[in-house]
């Protein structure tokens, strides 16, 4: 009996210790990568604490990169092969968020992965760039990757509760207009200085008379149709795959990815 508790307590011991060395490793994950140097240490130190605490909490990686340029690549493109890339060799989970910052081109990439395509919808990293939109335009870099951080994990927490971001703070408060009426009125609009206008025009003109047919400008037999048929050129036709409000897209890998990218 002594030997069976024994086992079983030891059994306890060594899940939380694998536990405990699950949740260090976690939380000692490098989530800061400044290639483009705009980063001090300290401000550098200061980002990959406050990275690593929201992403243990939220059980979600939140990761920043900066780079002069993107080789070659568009700056979508290179934020999603640089998530994946980092995924395998780093040990980043597939759920989550990655800012990109592009020195040469001032442009932020956003990509998300796995759970991070439902939490962060088109509308949520609208926000997230909008929110960061002051401070990186006056290159305050430190407090525009900590703004992304906090706001990540926002996201990430009202998702989880089921109260998805579908559309930006605000958008909703302005008075809706009566899209029939609104019609109506354009029309109407329209029509009264255009009416008055053609009127004046057509009061000056006394020798034209008005012709119902085009048979008085035709001449007879010089035009004939032997055969005439409807043939069907081409049709062009561009998707793109929405789900639940995200706007995703494959890479070169074939992983699933949300995002966007804007200059500033």
């Amino acid at each position: 009996m002594k030997n069976k508790t024994l086992i079983i307590l030891l059994s306890i011991f060594l899940v939380l210790l694998m536990g405990s060395a699950a949740f260090a490793s976690d939380a000692s994950t490098v989530r800061v990568y400044d290639y483009a140097g705009i980063l001090t240490d300290s401000q550098s130190t200061s980002l990959q604490a406050t990275l690593s605490s929201l992403s243990v909490s939220c059980d979600f990686d939140i990761v920043v990169v900066t780079s002069e340029d993107t080789e070659g690549y568009s700056g979508q493109e290179y934020a999603d092969g640089f998530y994946e890339a980092f995924s395998y060799y780093y040990g980043m989970k597939e759920d989550g968020i990655l800012l990109l910052w592009v020195t040469s081109t001032s442009e932020a990439c956003i990509s998300t992965s796995g759970y991070g395509t439902y939490a962060f919808t088109d509308a949520g990293i609208s926000y997230l760039l909008d929110q960061m939109g002051s401070s990186l335009r006056s290159r305050d870099y430190a407090s525009a990757f900590r703004i992304f951080a906090e706001k990540s994990a926002e996201l990430v927490r009202m998702a989880r509760d089921g109260n998805r971001m579908t559309a930006k703070p605000g958008s909703g408060t302005k008075k809706q207009r009566n899209p029939v009426a609104g019609a109506i009125l354009s029309l109407l609009g329209g029509m009264l200085p255009a009416g008055i206008l053609t009127g004046s025009w057509k009061s000056r003109l006394k020798s034209v008379s008005e012709k119902t047919g085009a048979r008085g400008y035709a001449v007879e037999g010089s035009l004939v149709v032997e055969n005439a048929k409807d043939e069907f050129l081409y049709n062009e036709v561009t998707r793109t795959k929405k789900e639940n409000g995200t706007t995703v897209h494959k890479s070169d890998s074939g992983q699933v990815h949300g995002g966007a990218s804007r200059k500033f």
